[in-house]
């Protein structure tokens, strides 16, 4: 507020208004997500930087000799909300453990603290069982403590498979490889293959080969779900194999995006 300037004092006048639709438009955005789904920490991000943002619009348009107290009160927030229990790690976790615990209870998947399969939830149920757990186990890498076991598929642990209509409000993370040895017994040669969007090339015998790896992620999804960690070497044809450590891709409106492989082409000749 100390330049004179007349776009400054423009600035400083207005602007504040021409946010509040802006907050308005966050503020109902976050909180519909909230409701459905519960905290994340980005959610949680979100919605402290939206009260922050409201402070300094009220303090600028309304009490602006006051704006030195706004700041003290942005200050202690960001305090609560990395150094307290309730801050923008612990919160999410414990908000997504509860939906999950909830919504299994309800279903009659939780007993005596272990989950009991059932494949006749709900759809929204599903969507919320799944966003949860993904939470838990992939974004905040605490996955809970009444599924031991996050190695097997969503089907072995809840009794049935994430949809890939799911995408449509939800980006769907699926993680597949082989973590022990596998039966290579027919094939003479491995080559290490180079990966670059979904496509796999390799050079064997002065030919180039390529596979796509999007219809591999598609057949691997629709029979296994989200995530499977003992494949055996995946058949391309008669001649050609698979073999990885690790694929992993993201659904995401339908579509498939941010891939990620490691592996190898085997050829039988």
């Amino acid at each position: 507020m100390q330049y004179k300037e007349k776009l400054a004092r423009f600035f400083v006048k207005f602007v504040g208004y021409f946010l509040i639709p802006v907050l308005v438009m966050q503020g109902v955005a976050v909180f519909e997500r909230i409701n459905a789904y519960g905290l994340t920490t980005p959610r949680t991000v979100s919605l402290v930087l939206i009260i922050i943002s409201v402070l300094f619009i009220v303090g600028a348009l309304a009490i602006p000799k006051h704006l030195n107290k706004v700041a003290l009160a942005s200050g202690i927030i960001v305090l609560v909300v990395t150094i307290t229990p309730f801050n923008v790690i612990d919160m999410p976790i414990s908000s997504q453990t509860k939906i999950l615990k909830t919504v299994l209870s309800d279903n009659g998947m939780l007993q005596d603290g272990v989950v009991v399969p059932n494949e006749n939830v709900s759809e929204e149920d599903v969507k919320r069982i799944i966003s949860a757990y993904n939470y838990l186990k992939y974004d905040a890498q605490n996955g809970p403590d009444f599924i031991p076991d996050s190695d097997k598929s969503l089907e072995e642990i809840f009794g049935f498979k994430q949809s890939i209509k799911e995408s449509e409000s939800n980006s769907i993370y699926c993680d597949f490889g082989s973590k022990s040895s596998v039966d290579i017994s027919g094939y003479t040669r491995m080559i290490e293959a180079t990966y670059d969007d979904y496509v796999i090339t390799a050079e064997y015998n002065n030919k180039s080969y390529e596979i796509d790896l999007k219809q591999v992620a598609k057949h691997l999804y629709s029979q296994y779900g989200t995530e499977k960690y003992d494949l055996d070497v995946y058949v391309v044809d008669e001649n050609t194999g698979l073999y990885f450590t690790n694929f992993s891709f993201d659904i995401e409106d339908g579509e498939f995006s941010h891939g990620y492989f490691n592996g190898y082409v085997l050829f039988k000749d």
